[in-house]
């Protein structure tokens, strides 16, 4: 009797201990990127007519750089197959990412006031709206999908299944998220003044989200107060198990 309860004690504290590091793992990442957007969010926001040097915010339209404007033809989202003038991919099998990659077309940011360069292919990206699709890549991919692009998606999530020792036709989850011209967009960094032109400097962090900084901010900090109120509410519903368990002992 007793060794049967020291058993499952022990397994209902590793229970506890699992449970608590998963969800405070979560609620931590939740809490920088938290932190993170409310440093941002506090950056002083201009017109891009009127932006100085030094680490700003803008808002305005996404829209093909001037030296594109002869370009009849845009990327095309792998989901969805709409035209949009970036895209960041994730492929996952079993809940675990194996292939993932950015396209991005030369972009600028228009506000009525001036056009600010978006260095869309190595900047963060923040969004929201996206898409996502899950199925079997090999007999019924999503209608987005370039024949190119299917056959890299397919080469990466066979190797990963090999790997992994999984089965062959497992179900793959496929993440997509774009920017499409006219999109609103709210971008920081780093601004260099020169002359009448302004630019973002290259290799400080540049953020692009479709939602105001605040707004993520705010969104992150509720996410990471309700993964500690989870944890905590594990403890509590443990520690009663357990307790119960003494008493009854």
């Amino acid at each position: 009797m007793q060794l049967s309860l020291v058993v499952l004690l022990a397994v209902l504290a590793l229970g506890l201990f699992a449970g608590v590091l998963l969800v405070s793992q979560v609620a931590g990442t939740a809490l920088r990127q938290a932190l993170s957007m409310a440093r941002l969010a506090a950056r002083p926001e201009r017109p891009i007519g009127e932006l100085t040097s030094g680490p700003r915010r803008v808002q305005g339209f996404a829209g093909l750089a001037t030296s594109q404007s002869d370009r009849e033809v845009l990327l095309t989202s792998p989901i969805s197959g709409r035209p949009c003038l970036a895209y960041e991919l994730e492929l996952s099998v079993d809940g675990k990412r194996c292939y993932s990659e950015r396209q991005a077309l030369p972009c600028v940011l228009r506000d009525g006031s001036g056009e600010l360069e978006l260095p869309l292919p190595s900047a963060e990206l923040v969004l929201e709206r996206g898409e996502t699709w899950r199925g079997v890549l090999e007999s019924a991919p999503p209608p987005g999908l370039s024949p190119a692009l299917l056959q890299k998606l397919i080469s990466a999530k066979n190797a990963f299944v090999q790997r992994e020792r999984l089965a062959p036709d497992a179900a793959a989850d496929l993440s997509v998220r774009s920017v499409g011209s006219g999109d609103v967009l709210h971008v920081t960094g780093e601004v260099i003044q020169g002359g009448q032109s302004v630019s973002l400097m290259a290799g400080r962090q540049v953020c692009v989200s479709d939602r105001p900084f605040a707004e993520v901010a705010k969104r992150e900090g509720l996410f990471a107060v309700g993964g500690v109120a989870l944890a905590l509410f594990v403890v509590s519903v443990v520690v009663a198990v357990a307790t119960a368990i003494l008493g009854k002992s």
